[in-house]
């Protein structure tokens, strides 16, 4: 019976470290997330990441990173998402580009068999101005996207470069 009572007394004793020492830790971990102010930097990170990830809280996501329990089939999928979105936009943009063309070789035949130099002039004319029209746009929309990305950037590595100044001036 003093057995029973020594096994049950250390039992014990270790299932109170036990659940003291997973308390703690989570402790620890909400105490480095507010003094590291992680809430304020994952805020920033989503309105950069709102448009592209939508459904993925930043603040999940890093809580979910610091405990290992992140799920990558979730992020696999977007990014992948994101591609195909892309992908859709250059193939509808070399489908103008070939249509541009074939409207030319149309109207191309159909001026040698006039045989009149004027309209075939005027045909190549319209076709590089098409040409240069629809790669204009295109240059237009990737030098704004080049500047909401360079904007999105500064002001990211700005909020970012607090948490490092902070993280280091604590170190010293």
């Amino acid at each position: 019976m003093q057995k029973i009572k020594k096994i049950l007394f250390i039992f014990v004793i270790i299932m109170c470290s036990y659940n003291t020492s997973i308390a703690s830790q989570e402790d620890i971990l909400e105490n480095q997330s507010n003094s590291l102010n992680i809430k304020g930097f994952a805020d920033e990170a989503n309105k950069y990441t709102n448009e592209v990830f939508e459904g993925i809280d930043a603040n999940d996501l890093i809580n979910d990173a610091i405990t290992g329990n992140i799920d990558n089939k979730t992020l696999i999928n977007r990014i992948l998402n994101l591609f195909g979105k892309e992908i859709k936009q250059t193939l509808h943009i070399i489908g103008s580009i070939i249509v541009v063309i074939v409207v030319h070789s149309i109207l191309k035949s159909i001026s040698e068999g006039l045989e009149n130099k004027s309209v075939t002039q005027i045909t190549y004319y319209v076709q590089y101005i098409l040409i240069v029209t629809i790669v204009m746009s295109n240059f237009s929309d990737i030098i704004n996207l080049a500047k909401e990305t360079i904007q999105n950037l500064v002001g990211f590595l700005r909020k970012f470069s607090s948490y490092i100044n902070y993280s280091y001036d604590d170190n010293r």
